[in-house]
């Protein structure tokens, strides 16, 4: 076993809070409790500095670059923590790719956040995917709670580099949209 594949194993058995950093990608840390890995995928589920869940997040394990754990600013982190009660298993290791992750959580949940950072890493679409081929995406396209802006739009997959399910914005949209 690797040293990373052997921390990482540990990690998850664990439950401990990280900090992981996706520097090539995005500068934003994405911290939580790594549920799941694969050699392609990891699967984290969220936490805000406060402590409270801020949803799953599902991205590229090669898009990884550094992970951190064990310290100061975790460790407040840790002694508010606000765990989910029941984890949700997606079972990365029969996914063989990112897009098929996301075919399987845009099943499950009412809303995805997809991000496109290699293009831009301020870009988030919400929404539902609606139909798709090999190369392209429809999205049912959210908008954002300030304008309620519901629109379609068509992406490359290749672009998609992270998605985003449960968190509190997309609970937040799916609520006012259903009302």
């Amino acid at each position: 076993m690797t040293i990373p594949n052997q921390f990482i194993s540990e990690l998850i058995e664990s439950e401990t809070l990280v900090d992981v950093f996706r520097d090539e990608i995005k500068g934003e840390t994405l911290r939580g409790i790594i549920r799941d890995c694969s050699d392609g995928l990891v699967y984290i589920e969220k936490y805000s500095d406060l402590g409270a869940y801020d949803g799953i997040s599902v991205f590229q394990r090669p898009d990884v670059n550094r992970v951190r754990w064990g310290s100061l600013d975790l460790g407040g982190t840790e002694k508010l923590l606000q765990k989910v009660a029941n984890p949700k298993n997606i079972g990365l290791k029969r996914f063989p790719a990112l897009w098929d992750a996301i075919v399987d959580l845009n099943g499950k949940y009412d809303s995805l956040s997809i991000y496109i950072e290699r293009l831009d890493p301020e870009i988030c679409l919400i929404g539902k995917v609606i139909d798709f081929d090999e190369e392209f995406v429809l999205l049912d396209e959210f908008g954002t709670l300030k304008t309620q802006d519901r629109r379609k739009l068509l992406l490359t997959r290749a672009e998609i580099t992270r998605v985003d399910v449960d968190g509190p914005y997309e609970r937040d949209i799916i609520a006012l949209l259903s009302r």
